[in-house]
């Protein structure tokens, strides 16, 4: 909702109030995740009591998951959200060590097959139209 988004399009309304422009400006460099996400509050306060926005409709769905899921959060409005990068670098890191004893598993098979199989796999590929060989 900053003003300064109006001209590239992303502030569809044309929201225009300098008091909220220079509190996003705030929590842009605030390094403080718990004094930034209290300025971003006020922010959606301000909005709120501005009606920037009229609510046709609420999400209210129950996020449900396993206790070994690590490293989720949620944004203001609840959606959920890897918190930061070493968290979904951990989750990229698990879902590739997941990846290499299933890709082993299909060499293997592959392996077995070419020659398990009677006859000459190339042979068969390459003249099954001329039948020069």
């Amino acid at each position: 909702m900053n003003s300064n988004a109006i001209k590239s399009g992303f502030n569809w309304s044309h929201y225009n109030n300098p008091h909220v422009d220079s509190m996003i400006a705030k929590a842009n460099f605030t390094a403080d995740d718990a004094k930034r996400n209290a300025i971003y509050e006020q922010v959606c306060m301000q909005l709120r009591k501005d009606a920037m926005y009229l609510p046709m409709w609420d999400v209210n769905g129950p996020f449900t998951m396993t206790p070994a899921v690590k490293g989720v959060h949620t944004t203001l409005n609840g959606y959920l959200m890897f918190h930061s990068a070493p968290d979904v670098l951990a989750y990229i890191l698990r879902r590739l060590a997941a990846a290499v004893p299933v890709v082993i598993g299909i060499t293997i098979v592959a392996f077995l097959l070419i020659h398990l199989v009677p006859g000459d796999p190339a042979k068969s590929t390459c003249c099954w139209r001329c039948r020069c060989c």
